[in-house]
């Protein structure tokens, strides 16, 4: 026979696996928060008041929340200056404007277990390392992690997408090697490739340093060197553990004076360097490009026919050289997906309507990206497949707004909060037996035909310390802009002796020796 009190554990276990939802409906007052959301770009919603998950959260919970939508790291620094909201929920949190602000942000290390169970048992189960991860220097969990934990399709940022059509116009194949490459590329050039009549508005070769995945310096990779991102620096590699400068060498000065000669043979848009992101879109959407980089076709072209002639590029290596391309590092979550306001009067509650979104992979999923059925199918194996929904399927679920979206980063962006939803552990698969033309599973065989040449070593993800990074910036001030600004400049005039001495004089100058032993220090964990 139980005891009362063997009869009130169950009880109270019981009580503990129902869903979160159910101990906010008992509250005698609904709930009001604010949360400020960083929108998507591509998002057509008028308001995240109109999302489905935000609509069912409310429901299901009591808290009813006032969306202030950003779309900036300026505005989040004008809100951390004034009225704070509750919440946070995006990307515009980072490492930096937490050292900064550190007394402004819930620790949540200790309400986890007791307020995030859902959120803490995922942690635990799938994610070795998750408390470092997310531990702050100064000891604390400021953040709970969103997006994909583990994204193949996101270990690089750039893929070259090269037009099948015109290479039929032509009468050649996608290039394997450097020397077809270049004779491609004067194909293009010189016989109007793309068919309207005029030969001379074709552009071989496309890029745009304004733009964060189509930058020049992705065609170093064909010298091996890798450049994750030409904003923040990664001008190294790293060899045997041992990080090693790439902008001081003979790659780099042979990738330099290659694009110098295909830009004076009108191979490459020099205009790259200089023009704005919508410029390079709209060359790309007018079919103009032969070759150009981006995360995929979709994300420039709407045009399906325009769309379906591109596919991705082998990686490439120059002669003499092993291609070599720069990844951004294995784990995919942001550590900021959701942060709390140390002044709220309702953190704990919100620390519950996270754990309700995070509830199970499911519900995640359905914040990410809408519900089941509609741009994903989940599995009998469990995985959630991609998958292209039919008109009958959006305005059966109340979409119809988004029937002229279908297969584009629009209708993706508007049914969820893209990128920043509560963590799921693998992206969605793509099941290349049944669509190769889905754009899940265009990208996806974009990184199959480039991970061969993926670098096999990355650098630490592990949070810094505000003074080591504080003394990283003021020891290498005006280091990348130099670089960069000496790259644009060599692609325009060239590379003699005389420029290219003087370079590896100013990388002195600019303690270039001082970035890459700061970096083998973090890489080492010495910090």
């Amino acid at each position: 026979m139980k005891t009362h009190f063997q009869l009130l554990a169950l009880v109270l276990a019981f009580l503990m696996a129902l869903p979160v939802f159910a101990l906010a409906e008992s509250q005698a007052e609904p709930i009001e928060v604010t949360i400020a959301v960083t929108r998507h770009p591509n998002d057509a919603t008028q308001s995240y008041a109109e999302k489905h998950f935000a609509i069912q959260a409310e429901e299901d919970t009591g808290i009813h929340v006032n969306w202030i939508e950003i779309t900036s790291a300026e505005q989040v620094t004008a809100l951390l200056a004034g009225d704070l909201p509750d919440a946070f929920w995006g990307g515009n949190i980072s490492d930096d404007v937490v050292s900064q602000n550190a007394d402004l942000f819930l620790p949540l290390e200790d309400l986890m277990a007791e307020y995030a169970p859902n959120v803490l048992a995922l942690y635990e189960e799938n994610f070795s390392g998750w408390e470092s991860y997310l531990t702050h220097p100064d000891g604390h969990i400021y953040g709970f992690m969103g997006g994909i934990y583990n994204r193949p399709n996101g270990m690089t940022y750039a893929a070259q997408w090269i037009n099948t059509r015109w290479l039929e116009n032509v009468g050649m194949e996608i290039p394997t090697t450097a020397e077809e490459l270049y004779d491609v590329l004067v194909a293009f050039r010189d016989q109007d490739a793309n068919g309207n009549g005029d030969p001379t508005d074709e552009i071989p070769l496309n890029f745009c340093n304004a733009y964060y995945c189509a930058k020049i310096t992705n065609l170093a990779s064909m010298w091996g060197v890798p450049c994750t991102n030409a904003d923040t620096g990664d001008f190294f590699t790293i060899q045997d553990g041992k990080v090693v400068g790439t902008v001081n060498t003979d790659a780099y000065r042979a990738f330099l004076e290659t694009m110098y000669q295909w830009g004076q043979e009108g191979l490459i848009n020099v205009e790259g360097l200089s023009q704005t992101v919508d410029q390079y879109t709209s060359q790309i959407s007018g079919d103009r490009s032969g070759l150009f980089y981006d995360w995929a076709p979709y994300t420039s072209i709407t045009d399906a026919d325009l769309k379906a002639q591109f596919q991705a590029q082998p990686a490439i290596a120059a002669d003499g050289y092993d291609a070599c391309i720069g990844v951004v590092g294995p784990i995919n979550a942001t550590r900021y997906a959701f942060v709390i306001s140390a002044s709220s009067p309702y953190a704990t509650d919100l620390v519950r309507w996270w754990d309700y979104l995070s509830q199970d992979l499911d519900m995640a999923m359905f914040v990410a990206r809408g519900e089941n059925g509609l741009i994903y199918e989940k599995g009998e194996d469990g995985i959630y497949y991609d998958h292209t929904p039919t008109a009958e399927e959006l305005i059966a679920l109340g979409y119809d707004t988004y029937v002229n979206n279908i297969g584009s980063s629009t209708l993706t962006a508007s049914l969820g909060h893209m990128n920043y939803h509560p963590v799921v552990i693998n992206d969605i698969a793509v099941d290349l037996t049944k669509d190769t033309t889905s754009n899940t599973a265009v990208r996806s065989l974009a990184i199959e035909a480039l991970k061969d040449a993926f670098e096999d070593e990355f650098m630490s993800q592990a949070m810094v310390p505000a003074a080591n990074v504080d003394d990283r910036d003021f020891g290498t001030e005006g280091l990348i802009t130099y670089i960069n600004e000496f790259t644009a400049d060599a692609i325009i005039n060239g590379v003699t002796d005389e420029s290219w001495n003087q370079h590896l004089a100013q990388l002195e100058t600019y303690n270039y020796g001082y970035y890459l032993e700061w970096y083998q220090d973090y890489l080492d964990g010495n910090f």
